[in-house]
């Protein structure tokens, strides 16, 4: 989803608990001519969660949309025209945007 971010020529800002992999991801993306934001970090842990959220909105002026892509969950889909999507199979993925 991040690499359609990136070819869409979209900011990406990356969370995760492992660096190394953190890096690598970054890198990839940058390869692909994107401008990412590394925030390592837990996304079950909520303060600094919204810490990212907000260094996020103060470098790039807002957040418009999230991927959740930590846990476990099922596959559910939206409404047509709903603002939120939840998608996984071993892991679950939503997107939230602003209205």
């Amino acid at each position: 989803m991040a690499e359609c971010f990136v070819r869409a020529d979209l900011r990406v800002a990356l969370n995760g608990r492992n660096p190394e992999r953190l890096s690598e991801a970054s890198a990839h993306l940058r390869d692909l001519g994107g401008q990412v934001l590394e925030l390592p970090g837990d996304a079950g842990d909520e303060p600094p969660v919204r810490g990212a959220l907000d260094r996020v909105a103060d470098l790039w002026g807002g957040v418009d949309v999230v991927v959740d892509n930590a846990g476990v969950g099922g596959c559910t889909a939206p409404p047509c025209g709903a603002r939120r999507w939840t998608s996984g199979g071993t892991g679950s993925a939503s997107t939230s945007a602003p209205p």
